[in-house]
């Protein structure tokens, strides 16, 4: 199968928003402690429900971004691509 233009910059986009998630978690995990803390008050039936509801926002809002973050790549390569013509 023949890979398109899409198909390559999705996976460069992809690679890249890797990248960036990777340099974030360091930045993430100072603040790990105090989360840490903040659960331990909770009774274990609402942790798991306050993880679970976390978890799901982190998700969602992960694959928004990374729409955005393709989109307007995709869109910076076209534009680039029409001024070098």
């Amino acid at each position: 199968m023949e890979r398109t233009t899409e198909d390559i910059i999705i996976e460069a986009v992809t690679e890249r928003v890797d990248q960036i998630i990777m340099q974030s978690r360091k930045a993430v995990a100072s603040g790990q402690e105090e989360r840490d803390q903040i659960l331990k008050g909770l009774d274990e039936e609402m942790r798991h429900r306050f993880e679970a509801f976390a978890g799901t926002l982190i998700t969602e809002s992960a694959e928004e971004y990374q729409i955005i973050y393709r989109a307007a790549f995709a869109g910076g390569l076209r534009l680039a691509h029409q001024i070098v013509r």
